[in-house]
């Protein structure tokens, strides 16, 4: 894939110069959110090891609102929602108007393709877990049941 050769030719040009976790990029997939680990294993440069591995959710929801074109103030908007504050809260917490704060709402709907504060929050914080809830999938507050469990 394009992103994987990517950071392959990235990672030979730094070579051993590139700064700590310069050579990790998260991406997305028909999957959820990827974050590729490049290294070189040997000093040579021309084989580079790439790992592939699920997005940490921290790291995934900041790239899903990245990715969106969300702004500064409508990422804090956005954690503010996911915490479970109202207008009125998010509003003194960030010293701006009520109307400011709908505002920012409504943009995050529009650029995340959403129409309720419930649907924006699972979008961007919970989406590796949707697919799961979607066919029906047990969630325990340890994790995930286990198969063997879910089919009894």
């Amino acid at each position: 894939p394009p992103a994987v050769r990517g950071l392959a030719a990235f990672a030979r040009r730094a070579g051993a110069h590139a700064e700590p976790g310069a050579n990790v990029v998260a991406v997305p997939s028909d999957r959820g959110w990827l974050t590729l680990h490049a290294s070189l294993p040997d000093a040579s440069g021309g084989r580079v090891a790439v790992v592939v591995e699920a997005a940490a959710s921290r790291l995934s929801a900041l790239l899903r609102l990245e990715v969106c074109g969300a702004s500064e103030r409508e990422r804090e908007v956005a954690t503010m929602l996911a915490r479970g504050m109202g207008t009125t809260e998010i509003a003194q917490a960030l010293v701006v108007s009520p109307h400011t704060v709908a505002d920012h709402v409504k943009s995050l709907f529009d650029k995340l393709g959403v129409s309720s504060r419930q649907e924006l929050v699972a979008r961007v914080f919970l989406e590796e877990y949707l697919p799961e809830v979607v066919d029906g999938t047990p969630i325990a507050s340890s994790g995930r049941f286990e198969e063997r469990l879910s089919a009894s």
